[in-house]
């Protein structure tokens, strides 16, 4: 019974391979102008990924990228990390950055400016990455390589499993210092307390040049102010004053106009006034000669 059990395994291994190599085989060895390269995990892996690879080269030109030493991929798996690219074309020639970007991108991508935060969004996926070579012989390597050439991007660590890794990930995110932190948030609040001190100065010079401009200016209530019936009529006479101060008097017709208007109109009642007060003394008054 155990035999042909391991017969069985025997036989379904061996199919498997020959089933790699018929699909290796079939893999072509350029698509659309790209070089396709293969990728595996591990060197034991038993699956194979194809990346799509050329020479850098755009109208935009970018100090960081040199078409001559940059390699540019696409479809790049989402677990492929910086360090997986560097360990699998690292034979080709030393590398000196490796970029990931989630479309093609003449530039360099943005990078989180905070170590506990993050500035820029992470990138999910399949993605793009553009391999940066110290010498131009590296990209060239790189491009002329063997069509059946296999590249591998992972080195396994038999001490160390899958859930280890992952063990590990989560740790490094937990376990943050919190001195730095600390510091690094105090840093942040003083920048903004500054840059929100800075922004008011500047708007309340542009409101004082508005109003040097204009003559007009703004009343706020301030606050603190008690809400007495005798401080009202200060500040509403202080308002009068100024706005006598700032009034321009029987400078239009209309002003002129209604100016003699009212004066008419005080002469009337004064003169009705003074009439009912004669007309009191008149009555109050008793003649007596003897």
């Amino acid at each position: 019974m155990t035999f042909s059990i391991t017969m069985a395994k025997i036989k379904s291994r061996e199919s498997k391979k020959k089933r790699n190599v018929s699909v290796q085989k079939s893999i072509p060895s350029e698509c659309e102008g790209y070089k396709v390269i293969r990728l595996k995990c591990y060197e034991d892996s038993s699956a194979t990924h194809c990346v799509l690879a050329k020479e850098h080269s755009v109208r935009e030109k970018c100090k960081e990228k040199p078409e001559d030493r940059t390699v540019f991929l696409r479809s790049v798996p989402p677990f492929v990390t910086k360090e997986a690219l560097i360990n699998a074309f690292g034979k080709f020639g030393e590398i000196r950055e490796v970029y990931f970007h989630p479309a093609p991108c003449a530039s360099v991508p943005p990078s989180n400016s905070s170590r506990f935060f993050d500035d820029v969004p992470p990138i999910f996926g399949f993605k793009v990455a553009y391999i940066v070579f110290t010498q131009v012989g590296g990209a060239r390597n790189a491009l002329l390589s063997p069509p059946d050439d296999t590249l591998i991007l992972f080195e396994r660590n038999p001490s160390a499993s899958v859930l280890d890794g992952w063990i590990d990930g989560y740790n490094q995110r937990v376990n943050l210092d919190c001195e730095a932190l600390k510091k690094e948030v105090d840093e942040y609040m003083a920048q903004y307390d500054n840059s929100k001190e800075e922004i008011q100065v500047k708007e309340k010079q542009k409101q004082e040049e508005e109003e040097a401009e204009d003559g007009w200016v703004t009343v706020g209530r301030k606050t603190g102010i008690p809400r007495k019936e005798s401080v009202h009529k200060k500040i509403i006479k202080k308002q009068d004053s100024r706005t006598k101060k700032t009034q321009l008097m029987n400078f239009y017709r209309f002003q002129i106009r209604e100016s003699k208007m009212n004066q008419l109109v005080k002469l009337r009642e004064k003169f009705e006034e003074d009439k009912k007060r004669i007309t009191q003394l008149k009555e109050s008054r008793k003649f007596k000669p003897f």
